[in-house]
């Protein structure tokens, strides 16, 4: 049996290593599992009587209309049973979101209230949403509080959201194709409990980063580039799992020398290729000197701190880890190893 290819191929994309044809494939994947949910998630609204009529609502919208709510995030997560607090297997939901792509309420992708444009979309990718409710209700696995930003916050957030991919294009256009390509909305939100600027992103909303106080001073370019970039590595590697963990959840958790919380497998190894493509942007940051050099060393020892502790960042994966995950993992070690001894 040859080896499993996903994990080397993960790997040069953190370097910013181009890869051809790898994003397609990712999309490609998606599409079908979507393809899979929606079909069963329309099977179960069969028996109800009110399922008929939105469904005929869906086929009667313009093929553009259809697929803009098809692949936006919260219906990922609605088909996932995990829509918008917690509501589940929720045909009303459903209802409104084809409704709004009529003109009427919210659409999926937040960026049309009404019919009115509410929130740009970076270039042709994904949407930077700061007003749709999106952007101030519970979200499942998502971390923090949030309340609604007024019209001068979210235009702040969203001209912060637009200069850190400007900047992460400067650094590497793999990595700003993989944001345009594999994240279909960003969603910022204002956080009053705390006073930093942090990202998250959920495999049951693909293709969703949260941004929370994109608005605030310390979000600067640099700093949201950052967060771009990580949570699209773990988008990308959602993507690449989706119907095979490249490292089964469960076990013992493991101690993130970059945290020092403790992570399941999984998570951990997702860690591994999120702290080295954070460290080769960073390095990339210092060279074109897009960011001021004492924040770039300062975040380029913090990201190589896992990979040069006492004991090799691979040896902490369990055992039974597959091998072609472990020599990506003690790989991307050794190139921060090699990066700092140059």
């Amino acid at each position: 049996m040859s080896a499993d290819p996903r994990p080397a191929t993960i790997a040069a994309f953190v370097r910013g290593d181009a890869v051809p044809g790898f994003v397609e494939g990712l999309l490609a994947h998606a599409d079908a599992e979507r393809h899979a949910r929606w079909r069963a998630w329309w099977r179960a609204w069969e028996a109800k009587a009110d399922a008929a009529p939105v469904r005929a609502a869906f086929h009667a919208l313009p093929a553009a209309a259809q697929l803009r709510l098809y692949r936006a995030p919260e219906t990922w997560s609605l088909l996932h049973g995990a829509g918008q607090g917690g509501r589940g297997y929720d045909i009303g939901l459903m209802s409104d979101w084809i409704d709004a792509e009529r003109g009427r309420g919210w659409t999926a992708l937040g960026d049309r209230r009404d019919g009115r444009l509410m929130a740009a979309s970076i270039l042709d990718g994904p949407v930077v949403d700061a007003l749709s409710p999106a952007a101030w209700r519970p979200l499942n696995e998502i971390p923090g509080t949030a309340e609604p930003y007024d019209d001068a916050g979210a235009e702040t957030a969203a001209r912060n959201v637009a200069l850190a991919f400007d900047l992460l294009a400067r650094c590497s256009d793999v990595w700003a194709e993989a944001v345009l390509r594999l994240a279909a909305t960003i969603v910022c939100r204002c956080d009053p409990r705390t006073a930093t600027t942090t990202s998250s992103t959920t495999r049951l909303a693909l293709g969703r980063i949260v941004l929370r106080n994109a608005h605030l001073p310390d979000a600067t370019p640099a700093v949201l580039a950052d967060a771009l970039l990580h949570e699209t590595v773990h988008i990308l590697i959602d993507h690449a799992e989706l119907g095979q963990r490249l490292l089964a959840d469960g076990g013992a958790d493991i101690v993130s020398p970059w945290s020092e919380r403790p992570l399941d497998a999984n998570t951990f190894m997702h860690a591994c290729y999120v702290w080295r493509a954070l460290f080769a942007f960073w390095l990339r940051a210092l060279r074109l000197g897009v960011a001021p050099e004492d924040t770039c060393i300062r975040r380029m020892t913090q990201c190589a701190r896992g990979f040069t502790g006492v004991r090799p960042v691979e040896s902490l994966l369990p055992r039974d880890t597959p091998r072609a995950v472990r020599l990506a993992v003690a790989g991307l070690g050794d190139e921060v190893a090699q990066c700092l001894a140059a």
